[in-house]
């Protein structure tokens, strides 16, 4: 689960907050007590409006407490936005996430605004930034929290992870029912009916992406065909000359389809470089603040824009050789050019 954000299998919404210097919180202990749960952490976790000091921009963010800040990398995946490299929740501030950092223009060593009330906010330096896809977060421990809201933060949500990997959806089913059943337990949510809902969403993407690749694919081969028409009909002397002088069928539509090969590297080069460029100009406009879309191409896209631009450039080649074999030598020289 190292390439994922949240690496957690679940996550239970309590019904009351929990200040667990004070007292236990009964329903997280009955939750670890099950053999399906494998571990789990407590957090605390409450939207409050985010900006920086001298910026009119506020975003919505959670503030979210980890109870125990060292077992964190076994729930989320903190990664560098810039480097990748692992951090980790620390007592010298606070971790955000990329977007939110980007929106309000803020680097690590810098401090966030958290507007508690419309008369009251508090600040908190920032220790790190780090990859996130969607909505805003603001992660403390629970000392970096004490110290900046001045109170121990309230529990009223548990991250867990299932001791079985690959828990049917019938038994995930039934063990929520189980769960629904415990005292101020209120929701439950599991990461892998999440991911699904997002994957119907991309697969609905991928399908128009599918359907452009087949019109661009058409497209390449009426221009390539139509040109390569124009081609041989203009030269239908000089490719009888050619057959006169001894030149197989092979031979002369490699001397014919040398341009067309030329042709298609030439748009491979020039198809890649403005489509980079594309890329990164369509998911700018596309941005909102709540998502961040990854730039990342991935080389595999590059292999396969070449594999298909060649496959239509040989696909038409093929389609023309039969016609390059039914040239009429006789008629071809005794035309008028």
């Amino acid at each position: 689960a190292e390439d994922r954000v949240w690496s957690y299998d679940m996550q239970i919404v309590l019904g009351g907050s929990y200040d667990t210097t004070l007292s236990t919180c009964a329903p997280f202990e009955t939750v670890k007590s099950k053999a399906q749960i494998k571990s789990a952490m407590l957090e605390h976790m409450k939207v409050y409006d985010a900006t920086a000091d001298g910026k009119d921009t506020k975003l919505e963010s959670y503030v979210v407490v980890a109870a125990e800040p060292g077992e964190v990398s076994n729930y989320i995946n903190f990664a560098d936005a810039k480097t990748g490299k692992q951090q980790y929740l620390t007592d010298s501030g606070a971790v955000i996430t990329q977007k939110l950092a980007k929106e309000l223009d803020i680097d690590v060593g810098e401090r966030i605004k958290i507007e508690v009330s419309e008369e009251n906010s508090v600040y908190v330096p920032v220790a790190a930034i780090v990859e996130n896809y969607t909505f805003h977060y603001i992660y403390m421990s629970p000392v970096v929290y004490k110290y900046v809201f001045g109170v121990n933060p309230a529990y009223n949500y548990i991250v867990a992870n299932l001791a079985l990997e690959n828990m049917e959806a019938a038994q995930k089913n039934a063990f929520a029912e189980e769960l629904m059943d415990v005292y101020d337990i209120s929701a439950i949510a599991y990461t892998s009916q999440i991911q699904d809902s997002l994957q119907n969403i991309l697969d609905s993407i991928s399908l128009v992406v599918v359907i452009m690749i087949v019109c661009a694919g058409l497209l390449a081969f009426i221009v390539l065909y139509n040109l390569s028409i124009i081609n041989i009909t203009e030269r239908l002397k000089e490719i009888a000359t050619i057959k006169v002088l001894g030149f197989d069928d092979g031979e002369v539509s490699a001397y014919i389809f040398r341009e067309n090969i030329l042709l298609t590297v030439i748009g491979i080069v020039e198809g890649i470089i403005s489509g980079v460029i594309v890329h990164r100009i369509v998911l700018m406009m596309a941005d909102v603040d709540i998502i961040t879309y990854g730039r990342n191409i991935d080389f595999s896209s590059f292999i396969y824009s070449v594999v298909l631009a060649f496959g239509f450039s040989m696909f038409v080649n093929v389609v023309l050789h039969g016609k390059l074999k039914k040239v009429d030598m006789v008629e071809s020289l005794k035309s008028i050019e």
